[in-house]
């Protein structure tokens, strides 16, 4: 693993772009489970078109998020906010195929705010029993960390 001077430089840059966490391959079991998981351990905001727009609540509502799937709705306006203490990272739940979060590299100031994350990464991991990367925006190739269980990859490139 990099020190941390180079992780924020290479990494964690502030060009203005997002990073983004992805799971591949999902179900609505493993977004059931994820659900389950950020509503029980991180403080969040949750908005929904149609339901809360006025009035984020402060937990994900699965079964209208499965309804809305359910509608074949073509765009699903739904907004999560999950805070890993200063950082926040926004699911917009644009397919139950794959889960989707974007973070801005700029929130990520200390190494403490690096381990949040990478601790988040790895527990999400486990919980779904798959891999989990943290990329480019908007770009699945474009790979800085690997999470596999609790075995952490960065990829040096």
């Amino acid at each position: 693993m990099p020190d941390w001077k180079t992780l924020k430089r290479r990494v964690y840059g502030e060009d203005g772009s997002l990073l983004n966490v992805y799971v591949l391959g999902t179900s609505r079991t493993d977004w059931d489970r994820w659900i389950t998981f950020v509503n029980a351990r991180y403080p969040l905001r949750w908005e929904a078109q149609g339901l809360n727009e006025n009035a984020p609540a402060p937990a994900i509502d699965a079964a209208f998020i499965n309804r809305r799937w359910d509608a074949a709705s073509e765009q699903l306006t739904v907004l999560a906010a999950v805070c890993l203490g200063t950082v926040k990272l926004h699911c917009l739940f644009y397919s139950e195929t794959e889960i989707e979060q974007d973070l801005d590299p700029r929130e990520i100031r200390t190494p403490a705010d690096h381990e949040q994350v990478l601790a988040y990464l790895v527990d999400l991991s486990i919980l779904l029993g798959k891999e989990v990367i943290l990329t480019d925006e908007n770009s699945e190739q474009a790979v800085w960390f690997r999470v596999n269980g609790k075995r952490v990859t960065f990829i040096d490139r």
